[in-house]
Formats: C-alpha cells, structure tokens, sequence
C-alpha cells in the first residue's frame, strides 16, 4: 500500500507538471495537495473551462444577498458551484468566500456532514456540527480564506460536507442571519487520477484541474497564486473565469469588471 501511495503521488506530479515559457514571470507557490508544485505565471495563461463531474452529486449553493435599507448589510457567496457538490483530492483544504462590504456584524464559519447518504459511511452520534467558530472579522471586503487545517478539520474521502457563513445580525431578535453556503466531497488520489487522465489534455495545471471537475482544488489553486501575485491581472482574469462559469457574477466582478 506504500508503494503505490508513492507511484500515485509521482503519477500525479508529472500529470500537472507545468512547462516554464521563457520570459516567465515571478514564482508562484500554489499550497499542497492534487497538484501542488512551483508554477510559473505568465501574461499568456488561458482561461479554465470548468467541466462539472459525468455524475455529480446533488447539492447547490445558497448565496446570502445583501439585505436592509439600501444594501446595508453585506452579501456573502462561496465560492462552490451553483447546483452540484464540488470536489477537492486535500485532506484540509483552504475555502475561499466574498464579503461585499465590510461589516461590524459577528460571522460565523460551520462545517459539518450533509444529511443525506454520506451518513452511512461516516457515522456520528453527536448533534452538533463539526466545528461552529467564530471567526474574525476581515474588516475588509472582498475574497476571504479559511483554512482547514487551522481547525483541525480533516475531510475523509467520498463523504458530503456543507460549510456555511453566516453573518450574525441579531442573535436575540427575528431578524434572521445572512447565511451563504456549499457542499464539498473529498476524492481520493486514485480516483482523482483516474478522473484526470479521462479530461483533455492541458499544460496548465489550474486548467486541467478545472477540466477534470476538481473545483475546490482549481479555485484555491488560483486563488493561492494571486494571494502572492495581487497585482497579476491575468490571474485574476482566470479566477473571474472560473467564478463566472458557477454564476457567481458579482463576486467576478471584483476581478475583472466586465
């Protein structure tokens, strides 16, 4: 079992290998799991074609639009696609979500199983979600990460999650929450090869990973890059690419106003 461990690791690294065009502009880590490598950005990246898994499983994003007197509170989107569950090969992936305006409201991150068949393989006695946190507030607007691996969350392979952000308004009166939230599935090594070989060819490893339906893995990929590139245009042209391709406009707006 360690050997092929091993094989599918090195299968995977040459899969993504990206080849280095000269003129090449500065390093860019991408983080680890599927595909984690050195890559290079360059001004002649194409744009990802998101292709949905041949057989995805049911579950969709809820986007929590902004409310109040003219839009006061904020609106809050993850970034998950729109009407399917979507995938990631890491263990403890990092989710990336959008707040439009800054907030002096309380926000909250849940992770839990989904209530559906996935229960079976992953059985539970407690109540409670996995994690309920609240995290800090960004102060800021605009594209947010959280971090798995800071909570100790680790998903297992071929169960259903659904994380949700929730922004506080009033935790004593009816005035309900802003909520956003998506569903994420955990695909093993082999089977995430098995899913890349079937995708057509690429050299670039967002696009190929986007080609062959790893969402999670493709977005956080890009987002990464541009994270350590804030000033690349083109980076941010790819993640407006991808985020439009799931019907999240607005949020693509943000980096690349059309």
């Amino acid at each position: 079992m360690k050997t092929l461990g091993i094989t599918v690791s090195m299968a995977l690294g040459a899969v993504l290998a990206v080849p280095v065009p000269a003129g090449a502009a500065a390093d860019t880590s991408v983080g680890q799991g599927f595909g984690a490598q050195q890559t290079k950005v360059t001004p002649e990246m194409q744009m990802p074609i998101y292709r949905p898994p041949s057989r995805p499983s049911r579950g969709g994003r809820v986007d929590g639009n902004s409310r109040g007197d003219e839009g006061e509170w904020p609106a809050v989107f993850v970034f998950s696609p729109k009407n399917h569950v979507g995938l990631t090969t890491r263990a403890q992936p990092s989710l990336f979500w959008y707040l439009s305006k800054p907030t002096t409201y309380p926000i909250e991150f849940v992770f839990d199983v989904a209530l559906d068949e996935s229960l079976a393989k992953y059985e539970r006695s407690r109540s409670k979600p996995l994690l309920e946190k609240r995290i800090k507030n960004p102060g800021q607007a605009g594209v947010q990460r959280i971090d798995l691996k800071e909570y100790g969350v680790t998903l297992e392979p071929n169960v259903k999650y659904k994380w949700f952000i929730r922004v506080v308004i009033n935790p004593e009166g009816p005035t309900p929450d802003i909520v956003a939230s998506g569903f994420i599935e955990r695909v093993d090594f082999v089977e995430a090869l098995s899913i890349h070989f079937s995708s057509p060819g690429n050299g670039d490893a967002v696009l190929r990973l986007a080609e062959a339906g790893i969402w999670y893995d493709a977005i956080a990929m890009v987002c990464e890059a541009i994270e350590r590139n804030l000033d690349n245009n083109t980076l941010r042209k790819q993640r407006a690419s991808l985020l439009r391709q799931v019907d999240l406009q607005e949020v693509a707006r943000h980096d690349s106003p059309e």
